[in-house]
């Protein structure tokens, strides 16, 4: 270095030790970077990225998603909080979670370019997810990220209207009801169906009228009933 300094014309040089797999991240996390673009140590480290990105899911992170799916949404939230939690701690050196408030700002907490590249990337690898370079720009506070990767692992189901059940009903039972037995088991079901609904209705008003009758209408359906013993 000291020979290719002298032979060279440059009036200041500096010597460094770099971490490419660190700097090169940092440096490209939000667009390309004229500074190291074309160095070969560089390249390197970015081809490795891309190579990296079109690997199938881990057994880690699969397994993540099957308990996530047995899970009601707020129990979801709070196991993905936990990684994160967890995860953050790891980047920044801490011991445990505590020190990782859910709703503190990242930046507050530390994170810098080089921990947010590694951030996403241990996420990325816990989570099978391919997460965005902005991850901790867009979602500054460790309970969103946690939000966010639920959207992403857990999507919500389409909400079905009633009229859409039924019309789908209907259509089977008009597809299985070709056969004469299968016609009249189904009819049979569908009839003990709207007895049921019938009753279930005439329950209802009974309970209303109940509610808003006097002492003495209640009095005069005691008798009456009583009448018809």
């Amino acid at each position: 270095m000291l020979s290719q300094a002298l032979r060279g014309s440059d009036a200041t040089l500096m010597v460094a030790d770099l971490d490419w797999e660190r700097l090169t991240p940092a440096l490209t996390a939000v667009r390309p970077s004229p500074l190291i673009g074309e160095l070969p140590e560089a390249a390197r480290v970015l081809a490795a990225a891309r190579d990296e990105d079109g690997r199938p899911a881990s057994p880690e992170a699969a397994g993540l998603v099957q308990r996530l799916a047995g899970l009601s949404p707020a129990e979801q939230e709070r196991r993905l909080l936990e990684l994160v939690r967890t995860e953050i701690a790891a980047v920044l050196g801490h011991s445990g979670i505590e020190a990782v408030p859910a709703r503190r700002s990242l930046k507050d907490l530390g994170v810098d370019s080089l921990a947010a590249v590694s951030l996403r990337n241990r996420l990325g690898a816990a989570s099978g997810l391919k997460l965005s370079a902005t991850l901790v720009f867009d979602h500054p506070t460790p309970a969103a990220i946690a939000a966010h990767l639920r959207d992403a692992m857990v999507p919500e189901e389409p909400v079905v209207s009633l009229d859409e059940e039924l019309d789908r009903l209907a259509a089977t039972l008009l597809t299985a009801a070709a056969q004469d037995a299968v016609r009249e088991r189904i009819t049979l079901r569908l009839q003990s169906l709207l007895s049921e609904l019938n009753g279930a209705g005439q329950t209802a008003d009974v309970a209303a009228q109940l509610e808003e009758a006097s002492d003495e209408d209640i009095f005069a359906f005691i008798d009456s009933e009583l009448g018809t013993l």
